[in-house]
């Protein structure tokens, strides 16, 4: 019962504890506005590509061994990628494998390069055919769509160039097919196949079987450009390339996102994220009572005792990290002593000793979400500076500037009670 009602209810996306929640209304600790708990069940949409694909390996296996000649030219050409161990100095002779020890290297490259463009220039024989299917198929539609919408009402007459392209997307539906078998016939093997139905965030289920993308962008494209944006049917105007060859795709199926029944496997997430709501309520009830008693100058081995709880010393630390210092601070956890360094130092100035703070462990790592962390600043010093050098060059010359200052400001006096006295020798007597 309490699981089909958290299904039904709704809850802060971020807080999913706010369970009993109702629609439109905000979490009280971020303020987002409630959503309904079984979107978070929801299955994502789906797509399945349909691919031509020229293997590297299926056209580097038909190569020739290359000539004699071409290994040799191969072998001068990249010499430097056959040196030898160990960097030679400046005055030395660098030596490189002979070309014997590299011979096989070689040959596996200069089929590699070839298979390459050979496989390249295939899938561009298949883009440029499809190119040419589609606009003959589009021009043979248009004229039979426009025989279609004259016979119909005005007021029923859908717009053509929509009726065209929503046939077109259906009449390409064995054009890969067709042209894998033709191709076939020409001696050129291409893998014609459909992906299994995969979601933006396993993109891996697609490229098991078109291979990983070359290029940097290649993933990013397919999955914001054209996969889950193009509608059923339509054809990648983009050739591919991944690590196993060339490809041209359609998208042959698109299944939309939906939200499942309650059923059983739902049911135990659902049983498993309520009963860490409940540890996370026991676990924030427990730490207001050890913040409480320790508020009231309890110690902190009697609070520990009282509660079995585990409680560990930090060693002294400042703002900031000083030499010498331990990473962790002396707990166990890094992660943990720089949120205590950050919550003890809130300003310049640290808490003051006995002061008591919190630390929700989600803040420490997700591993760490049902814990909560209770601490107290034991003790508070005033330590000389790390480089007493330092401080003492700094006040020399705030000295140094502030006596510069004085004098500056002697020496303008100066000049101007030497400029008062001489105006008034040379003013004539009796003059005003």
């Amino acid at each position: 019962e309490a699981i089909a009602r958290y299904f039904e209810g709704y809850s802060c996306p971020t807080h999913h504890e706010e369970a009993s929640a109702m629609p439109n209304s905000q979490c009280p600790k971020c303020r987002l506005v409630m959503q309904p708990n079984k979107d978070r069940f929801e299955v994502p949409e789906k797509v399945q590509v349909e691919f031509l694909l020229a293997e590297f390996d299926t056209f580097k296996a038909r190569q020739p061994d290359p000539s004699e000649e071409d290994i040799k030219k191969y072998y001068e050409s990249n010499k430097t990628h056959f040196e030898k161990p160990g960097a030679a100095s400046e005055t030395e002779t660098k030596e490189y494998k002979p070309i014997e020890e590299v011979k096989g290297e070689i040959i596996d490259k200069i089929k590699g390069s070839k298979a390459r463009t050979q496989a390249y220039d295939e899938i561009r024989k298949i883009d440029l055919e499809i190119g040419r299917l589609l606009d003959a198929k589009r021009k043979a539609l248009r004229e039979e769509v426009k025989k279609e919408l004259e016979a119909r009402p005005k007021e029923e007459q859908a717009t053509l160039d929509r009726l065209v392209e929503e046939r077109l997307l259906e009449a390409g539906a064995t054009w890969f097919f067709d042209l894998q078998k033709r191709f076939q016939a020409q001696g050129v093997e291409l893998r014609n196949d459909i992906t299994t139905a995969f979601d933006r965030n396993h993109l891996d289920e697609a490229f098991k079987f078109l291979g990983k993308p070359a290029k940097a962008d290649g993933e990013r494209r397919f999955k914001d450009t054209w996969a889950f944006t193009a509608k059923a049917g339509e054809i990648d105007k983009a050739v591919m390339e991944t690590d196993k060859g060339w490809c041209v795709s359609r998208l042959a199926r698109k299944i939309p996102a939906y939200v499942p029944d309650l059923i059983e496997p739902i049911r135990d997430r659902i049983r498993r994220e309520l009963q860490q709501k409940d540890a996370i309520d026991r676990a924030e009830k427990l730490a207001k009572t050890v913040q409480d008693d320790l508020k009231k100058k309890t110690a902190v081995s009697v609070v520990a005792r009282k509660y079995g709880l585990v409680f560990q010393h930090s060693d002294y630390f400042g703002r900031r990290a000083a030499m010498g210092d331990q990473p962790n601070l002396g707990m166990s956890d890094f992660a943990l002593a720089n949120k205590v360094r950050a919550k003890t130092f809130p300003s310049a100035n640290p808490l003051e000793a006995g002061e008591v703070f919190s630390i929700d462990g989600s803040e420490i790592g997700a591993d760490k979400k049902l814990w909560r962390y209770v601490v107290q600043v034991e003790d508070v010093v005033q330590v000389p500076s790390d480089s007493l050098e330092t401080d003492f060059e700094r006040q020399r010359k705030e000295v140094e500037q502030a006596k510069l200052a004085e004098h500056r400001r002697e020496r303008i006096n100066d000049i101007m009670m030497l400029a008062s006295l001489e105006e008034a020798k040379n003013k004539p007597e009796g003059g005003n």
